[in-house]
């Protein structure tokens, strides 16, 4: 099942006995752990009725299980980092195969006063026996990366909470700027929830005020620069993310796929594509993927290519030792710049 689906069921209280969740997106996780402490365990009598299990061997995740909750009609047994379900070294000295054979025998038969609820991280290993008759398990669930739509909501959300709304297009540029880990958005709409102050709406202003920007974000900021013909702040931001420690054929691989992304809109604007239907096949909002069109439209379909080669270039020259890799990413943003200063017809 996948997070939204689990959350309806802690909401009827019929959890299967065991669970195992797993996915990339950590912060729903999370919360979906909480929720479910709040759910099973009595206020006061938490510590009573709450059993957190770190690698544990067979026997002892079993006793866990096999402990009467206090005062309450379930406990809940808390496995989590287990070599059993997940890539990692054993804490213990417990035989994995006999383990995971003992526990796949046990836990269609444990009491129904427990709920056991394994936690895996990103991606819990298939390959493992443990993990493999989890996944067929009705208590199986995915905590996927939000989609768009379930992002936006969630962001209005988070904000109406904080008794803030936002409007969508700072919903979006948030989200472009900052990137979708949602560990760090909840951050920072706070930041902007206070940068609003009595004001009952977070705006683009706010949003462009205030949010952090990711490494992406900076390298579309230089591409901008880039194409505007503004050399000094392009190299200037240059400058900034080497100085913040990124390396420089990372920012180049993005300047490419930043060059990319111009001769993919300016090939569908020719098809006769609106940017708001660009956006959607390049993976941008929409505001972004103005901002683009534009950009693109100073260039023609060759001088895009020639763009997209001479980063191309530059990387296979860093590569094979051709180029040194000092001064490749300036010498990529000057042969840009030389590209903006062809005539264009």
């Amino acid at each position: 099942m996948d997070h939204n689906a689990f959350f309806d069921l802690i909401k009827t209280g019929a959890l299967p006995p065991c669970c195992l969740l797993e996915g990339p997106e950590e912060y729903v996780k999370r919360s979906a752990v909480e929720t479910l402490k709040k759910k099973l365990l009595p206020a006061g009598l938490e510590e009573m009725n709450l059993t957190v299990l770190r690698d544990p061997d067979a026997e002892t995740l079993i006793a866990a299980a096999e402990t009467q909750p206090f005062l309450a009609d379930r406990r809940l047994v808390l496995v989590q980092r287990s070599a059993l379900i997940e890539s990692l070294q054993k804490a213990g000295s417990y035989d994995e195969g006999t383990a995971a054979q003992r526990l796949i025998e046990y836990l269609p038969h444990a009491p129904e006063s427990c709920c056991i609820v394994f936690v895996a991280g990103e991606k819990a290993d298939g390959r493992k026996k443990l993990t493999a008759w989890l996944k067929k398990q009705p208590g199986y669930v995915m905590f996927a990366t939000l989609s768009d739509n379930e992002l936006n909501r969630w962001i209005a959300q988070s904000c109406k909470r904080l008794d803030k709304k936002i409007t969508v297009s700072a919903a979006q540029k948030l989200v472009f700027s900052a990137g979708r880990d949602l560990t760090q958005l909840h951050n920072e709409i706070e930041k902007l929830a206070a940068c609003a102050g009595d004001r009952n709406e977070i705006t683009d202003d706010d949003v462009e005020a205030v949010a952090i920007r990711t490494t992406a974000y900076r390298v579309y900021d230089l591409t901008g620069a880039l194409t505007r013909g503004d050399s000094a702040r392009a190299f200037a931001l240059a400058a900034a993310l080497q100085k913040d420690g990124e390396e420089p054929l990372y920012l180049l691989a993005l300047l490419q796929a930043e060059c990319r992304r111009m001769l993919s809109a300016k090939l569908l604007r020719g098809a006769g594509l609106s940017p708001d239907a660009i956006a959607g096949k390049i993976g941008m909002p929409p505001f972004a993927a103005r901002q683009l069109c534009q950009s693109a439209a100073k260039y023609t379909e060759e001088q895009l290519k020639s763009m997209c080669a001479q980063c191309m270039d530059t990387e296979y020259g860093v590569k094979s030792g051709r180029l040194p890799l000092t001064g490749a990413l300036e010498k990529a943003m000057l042969l840009l710049l030389n590209v903006r200063g062809e005539k264009t017809v």
